[in-house]
């Protein structure tokens, strides 16, 4: 509503605003792909099912960043590729507790993608998984999914997208500098920030390194 009347139009346009609301949309999913923001990452929780190998998530997450089996179990799930457990000779159908996940198909009608577990679970397990969720187009009585601080250069890059569409680039060349000055601005902050809590890990511990985990980085869908 802002965007709108700082572009002169009525808030009672109502198709000016749902164009608006575009803008937001594409800003906000330029920013979410910008950079992979800490704050973009969520866990969702799911029981398996005995004899069933494979699962979709719930949430609308782009990638898996890690798994594991919580409660008394605490076993953190290895990630391979189906060709990999091929190539290793394993069968695929065999029953027992889960140590491995590999990614299995995308539903295109609720755009969730799915994984499946080997073993299969012979018995009902509790699976962690954690995620980075994906940018999704907001409505008009959504919660904007990022912190406070990102609200002005989401309106920058609304800004862009609606001087763009209006052709005056001129002006839509400048709002994308500016977009692009703070996106940077925000980046380099956050980098900052993760910097300083890893120099800070087991600082109460001599001669400590950190343990690195033994999934080998993000698995994209």
């Amino acid at each position: 509503l802002q965007l709108t009347q700082e572009f002169g139009r009525s808030i009672g346009n109502s198709s000016y605003v749902t164009q608006t609301e575009r803008y937001i949309n594409d800003s906000l999913k330029h920013i979410l792909n910008f950079w992979p923001w800490p704050w973009r990452e969520t866990s969702e929780t799911q029981n398996t099912v005995a004899a069933q190998a494979a699962y979709t998530l719930v949430s609308t997450a782009c990638e898996i960043t890690a798994m594991r089996i919580g409660g008394s179990y605490d076993v953190p799930l290895q990630y391979r590729t189906r060709e990999q457990l091929n190539q290793d000779g394993l069968d695929l159908e065999v029953a027992g507790q889960p140590e491995v996940f590999y990614l299995s198909g995308y539903a295109t009608t609720t755009q969730l993608p799915g994984f499946t577990l080997w073993p299969v679970p012979n018995a009902i397990y509790p699976l962690i998984i954690y995620e980075t969720l994906r940018a999704v187009d907001l409505t008009s009585d959504s919660t904007v999914p990022i912190p406070e601080d990102f609200y002005t250069i989401l309106k920058d890059g609304a800004r862009y997208y609606m001087e763009h569409d209006l052709r005056d680039f001129t002006a839509a060349s400048q709002a994308l500098a500016v977009f692009d000055a703070g996106l940077k601005r925000l980046r380099n902050n956050y980098s900052q920030q993760a910097a300083d809590n890893r120099a800070s890990y087991y600082t109460d511990v001599p001669n400590a390194t950190r343990r690195r985990s033994n999934l080998g980085g993000k698995y994209p869908w």
